[in-house]
């Protein structure tokens, strides 16, 4: 018997596109900006044995059909700036990335919920990060010709 992998969506495509900007009279700062883009078909899943879902507490598939419905399909957007100031012993880094800036809300899988007045759907879909700034601050030390990375803040 031949089935698809959890995940085969049939299908993937990235971009990545950025661009580096020098600040400064000496060059030793730059401005980052950057963006990617992902774009894929959905994971695949399979029918629910609800039966013995309700019975276990715990998602049960059925064998037969295993893996022949699939998510909607993934999209995410991410966004990304940073700035870096390089000194003769210390370079400093300062970014943002944007994690899904469009707040798309990808299906992860599912889980069991325990629903008493409709036990034939013991389950829901479980939601992938949502829109997530992270912002960050770096330090790389020149220490005997060499750079030492430390460890972001």
């Amino acid at each position: 018997i031949e089935r698809n992998t959890d995940y085969n969506g049939n299908y993937i495509a990235n971009g990545l596109i950025g661009k580096e900007f020098k600040l400064g009279k000496k060059d030793n700062q730059t401005l980052s900006l950057g963006v990617k883009i992902t774009y894929a078909g959905g994971k695949r899943y399979s029918y629910v044995d609800t039966v013995e879902t309700n019975a276990k507490s715990e998602i049960v598939f059925l064998d037969e059909g295993y893996n022949t419905l699939r998510f909607k399909d993934y999209f995410r957007l991410d966004v990304k700036v940073n700035y870096v100031l390089n000194t003769a012993k210390v370079t400093h880094e300062f970014g943002l990335d944007i994690v899904n800036i469009t707040q798309q809300e990808n299906i992860a899988g599912l889980t069991y919920v325990p629903n008493p007045d409709n036990p034939s759907k013991p389950y829901d879909f479980r939601k992938q990060l949502g829109f997530l700034p992270l912002f960050y601050y770096k330090i790389d030390f020149k220490l005997g010709g060499k750079r030492t990375t430390g460890s972001p803040l």
